[in-house]
């Protein structure tokens, strides 16, 4: 797919075709592509809800695939349920709720309220690293630096502390 453009240190590279005109590439007629992907019935009703869950759905976290349905995915999804919540909901909306997947497969449903003390229930450090990482959305970068950690110290604080909100 990808060719050299004349250098042998392989530095600059280009799409294969790239140079030619339009009317040398390759093209596909839209009928032949639509003949491709029509089904033999052309049936509505014999394709599988789109929805409706699936015993080997696969999420790719970090590019690793994971099955949707494990303790693992389960937390890395509550995780993020957690941080867009308080990063949208001020904490005047005391009356907003989330709802989110636990690890052991039950949903649990948590106001910003029940949230907002629970931040401040936390260890030193994750107490710390939450509002200025979610709520004031600051850099990494700038939020380590602030506190004097680590970028590898910050990320752990501040997995551990939405991991602690996502148990409570």
């Amino acid at each position: 797919m990808w060719s050299s453009m004349g250098s042998s240190d392989g530095q600059r590279h280009r799409p294969a075709g790239a140079g030619r005109p339009r009317d040398q590439r390759t093209r596909r007629e839209p009928s032949e592509a639509r003949e491709r992907h029509s089904s033999p019935a052309g049936d509505l009703a014999e394709q599988p809800d789109a929805d409706a869950p699936r015993s080997g759905d696969v999420a790719f976290v970090g590019g690793v695939p994971l099955d949707t349905t494990s303790p693992l995915w389960r937390r890395h999804y509550a995780r993020q349920l957690i941080r867009a919540f308080l990063r949208s909901v001020p904490r005047t909306e005391a009356d907003a709720t989330l709802v989110f997947p636990r690890p052991d497969g039950m949903d649990r449903d948590v106001t910003r309220a029940e949230l907002t003390p629970a931040i401040e229930r936390l260890h030193p450090r994750p107490r710390q690293v939450m509002p200025l990482a979610v709520e004031e959305r600051w850099p990494r970068r700038r939020a380590s630096e602030y506190l004097r950690i680590s970028l590898k110290t910050y990320e752990r604080d501040l997995t551990a502390g939405l991991d602690t909100l996502a148990q409570i």
